[in-house]
């Protein structure tokens, strides 16, 4: 890029920093490297002050910047077919938050529309909300399900450290590059790090920039697990992860590689984000403008950008929580936990606080939303650009966050913790679809099929010895959504079965997990369910498509489940969630032909399940056994940073056994 051009963006920018310290001109947070160090593409020198201050003096710079360099609108640039397209490629920025409360969105004029300006206007004002969008209850089978296209049941249903994705599972990173896409991951991966074919450079990404696992300090960035840091100060020695061997001996957990490499590089305190506690959204805002800058507009681009924000710990620099506070609220927002209700605890000062850092945090999703946006109009890239926000479960509740109207939270099968904030944005975005609501019913796997369509690739994945794909391909329901409000039916409000069927997807059975389903039953009129008010069932006439829930064990028991439980056992709570969304009303009783139906399907989904018997895949502490701490020492004797802790000649010879292990059962069988 021209540096009289960058200048003018450097210039413009703002510090958000921890201590908001004001930079220098040799030291600007935006500042890049013109020349990777050691021909890496992903390695970027010493930024030390984070993002933008003021999305408005951000924007007004890109278009300063679009007026000095007329080759940001080259001939060569890339240009997609239409929303919908069968092999359209357009450009895909998939963003994902971690822990965002399904409550924090700005569905209505008020306060959170005040907070989060970017985010009102990119996916709600001028966005598609994807309101039936589901997921896993919790962070890695939800990110592993996204990349695999597989629904959790049919490879892992526990949040793991570092347990991934089977090898032999092709990803969404290796499906947009087969179809010519440039692949860029940034972020949390929680996708497995055993070894180095684990990593995201092996696993479709041409570049990489992030932490392995649950989470890490957004100072620091250690690999953070202690409960106690939800403050402005530094997170204490005994919160991140040591190696028993040195227990006062902090261990970071930050990377970045590339796929001409195959390897990542680990990043530890030395490192500038490490050496200047570079707030993590900064960073990985920072990182992503540098590829959007730097990518060549005839080709493809798939941002892969998962934000460590929302979730533990509640930390966010000052400038943010001054924001916050001086967003308007009523008296009683704070004092009674407003945002919670309804709320079984008592408002106790911690989750006032935390509730205040959680959308400072927020605040700070929202800006890097701002800035990516502006440098995709700057470079011309804006009208080719679908944008994805999703979260990857819904928010804990009982702390911080809220999943209002819906019931229960992260951990729990109910709707609260399933049922996963999602919207579409971006320029690609056909305008009748602006401030739209598509009740397809979608789950997180189903963006590896979705993606493939729109890519021009087959949404299939030809590995053998793995379960195959479930994820469906949406665009039928997103495109006949945006033929209902271009038509007299969209602006008469006539429905039918048959277009109802279309809208949400039509007739599916989808396994959330091992003890929930979801129905997707269309065209068969059904009676109110007890205790819906007729009023209510009234304003939507003759229920043409409902959605069944099937939850069984007792959700109540998990720790993290304090609010808005319902004690399911065995037998299991069923609920028409379009009508009761905040499950209200258990049908068990009134539909036991029903109830017995699903909860059939549902064991029949169990007993084709399947879990990777290859060791690699297997926990941290598993591989090689004997030694759970394995992957702490080594990290310790590596530069304290968290890395792969299996050598090629441990990791051929335990794919060697597994191999072996395979061919013998099929000789045997």
């Amino acid at each position: 890029m021209d540096k009289a051009v960058m200048s003018v963006l450097l210039n413009e920018s703002r510090p958000l920093h921890k201590e908001n310290a004001v930079t220098t001109a040799s030291q600007n947070e935006w500042q890049l490297p013109d020349q990777p160090d050691e021909g890496n593409a992903a390695t970027l020198s010493s930024p030390s002050q984070p993002l933008h201050k003021n999305i408005t003096r951000i924007a007004s710079s890109l278009l300063a910047m679009t007026a000095v360099s007329s080759h940001l609108h080259a001939p060569a640039q890339h240009i997609s077919k239409p929303f919908g397209t069968i092999g359209a490629k357009p450009h895909v920025l998939f963003t994902v938050v971690d822990d965002w409360g399904y409550e924090l969105w700005p569905r209505y004029p008020g306060r959170l529309r005040a907070m989060l300006p970017s985010l009102t206007h990119t996916f709600v004002q001028h966005g598609m909300a994807l309101s039936r969008h589901y997921s896993f209850h919790c962070c890695a089978p939800s990110r592993q399900s996204l990349m695999s296209g597989r629904l959790p049941i049919h490879f892992n249903e526990i949040n793991s450290v570092c347990s991934g994705i089977p090898r032999e599972m092709s990803t969404l990173g290796d499906k947009m590059r087969e179809a010519g896409y440039a692949t860029h991951f940034i972020g949390k991966w929680h996708c497995g790090f055993n070894d180095p074919s684990a990593t995201p450079s092996r696993r479709g990404f041409d570049s990489a920039m992030g932490f392995y696992m649950k989470a890490h300090h957004h100072f620091t960035h250690c690999s953070w697990v202690g409960h106690n840091a939800h403050s402005l100060d530094v997170v204490l020695h005994n919160e991140c992860r040591a190696a028993p061997s040195a227990p006062n001996r902090t261990l970071y957990d930050l990377f970045e590689g590339t796929s001409a490499t195959g390897k990542e590089r680990a990043l530890g305190a030395e490192h500038w984000a490490a050496a200047n506690q570079t707030y993590s959204t900064t960073l990985f805002a920072l990182v992503a403008k540098s590829r959007l800058m730097h990518h060549p507009l005839s080709k493809p681009l798939f941002l892969f950008l998962a934000f460590s924000a929302v979730h533990l710990p509640y930390l966010a620099p000052k400038e943010l929580w001054h924001r916050q506070m001086n967003i308007p609220h009523t008296p009683r927002y704070f004092k009674q936990c407003e945002w919670a209700q309804p709320f079984h605890s008592p408002c106790a000062t911690r989750h006032i606080h935390n509730r205040k850092a959680y959308e400072a945090m927020a605040i700070g999703v929202d800006d890097a939303i701002g800035a990516l946006t502006s440098v995709l109009q700057a470079r011309g890239m804006w009208n080719d650009t679908l944008i994805v926000f999703a979260s990857d479960n819904g928010g804990p509740v009982g702390i911080q966050a809220s999943n209002s109207p819906l019931r229960g939270g992260k951990d729990t099968f109910f709707e609260g913790g399933v049922r996963s904030l999602a919207s579409l944005g971006g320029g690609w975005l056909p305008p009748v679809l602006h401030g739209k609501d598509s009740p397809a019913v979608m789950h997180l796997a189903d963006w590896f099929a979705t993606l493939s369509v729109a890519a021009g690739v087959k949404p299939i994945d030809n590995a053998t010895g793995v379960p195959p794909v479930d994820g469906q391909n949406i665009w039928p329901a997103w495109l006949a959504l945006e033929a209902a409000h271009g038509s007299k039916w969209g602006r008469s409000g006539r429905r039918s079965a048959k277009r109802e069927a279309s809208l949400i997807g039509g007739n599916r059975s989808l396994a959330l997990g091992s003890f929930a389903l979801l129905s997707v039953n269309c065209g068969i009129a059904s009676p109110r369910p007890a205790g819906v008010a007729t009023s209510l069932w009234q304003q939507r006439g003759t229920m043409l498509c409902s959605v069944f829930k099937l939850v069984q064990g007792t959700p109540c028991q998990l720790p993290k489940a304090r609010v808005g439980c319902l004690p399911c056992n065995e037998s299991g709570c069923l609920f028409e969630v379009i009508e009761d969304e905040s499950e209200s009303h258990d049908l068990s009783q009134s539909r036991p032909l029903l109830l017995a139906k699903l909860r059939e399907e549902l064991a029949r989904l169990r007993t084709n399940s399947w879990r990777d018997p290859n060791p690699l895949n297997k926990e941290c502490w598993e591989v090689p056994k004997g030694d759970p701490n394995l992957y702490l020492e080594y990290a310790l004797k590596h530069n304290a940073v968290m890395q792969p802790w299996l050598t090629r000649h441990r990791a051929f010879k335990l794919a060697r056994a597994h191999n072996v292990r395979k061919t013998r059962r099929r000789t045997n069988g």
